[in-house]
């Protein structure tokens, strides 16, 4: 008799576990997946998109300031874009994670006035639901970058 409740109570914690490993792998955030996510028709649809719907501060146009704005920001299971974490990434931040180009250069960003980043915010953040990353078959939350080109 002991041990059917000993093997019951061993059966339940195993459940506990597993239903505990799935509730936490599904509020992971994954950087790196088997499948990427992705805006629906590529990169080139998103710039697209970006294009059709940014647009230009008038202060930095004034000023004749370019320059590129990495938005950071987490595409959901389900697709969506998570909106409390959309963010610019500071360039000193960027500066110290973008790798090298192909010919070894490095590059250097510059902080853009406060109004870029609110059109490159306020753009990913309206964007359509992206195809979401898939981990082991399944869609996960993952953390995407992505530069916004403001350029005149």
């Amino acid at each position: 008799m002991h041990k059917v409740i000993l093997i019951l109570c061993l059966c339940s914690l195993g459940i506990n576990s597993l239903a505990q490993e799935i509730k936490s792998d599904s509020s992971k955030i994954f950087l790196i997946v088997e499948q990427s996510a992705e805006f629906p028709g590529g990169y080139k649809e998103f710039y697209k998109y970006c294009s059709a719907h940014m647009k230009y501060p008038k202060d930095a146009r004034k000023q004749g300031i370019s320059g590129k704005a990495f938005v950071e920001f987490i595409v959901t299971e389900d697709g969506s874009i998570e909106k409390s974490s959309v963010r610019v990434i500071p360039a000193e931040e960027a500066n110290r994670t973008v790798p090298p180009s192909p010919d070894g250069t490095k590059q250097f960003f510059h902080d853009l006035p406060e109004s870029c980043n609110m059109e490159a915010i306020k753009v990913v953040k309206n964007s359509p639901d992206w195809k979401p990353g898939m981990r082991r078959g399944k869609p996960v939350r993952q953390m995407m970058v992505v530069p916004i080109q403001f350029k005149l």
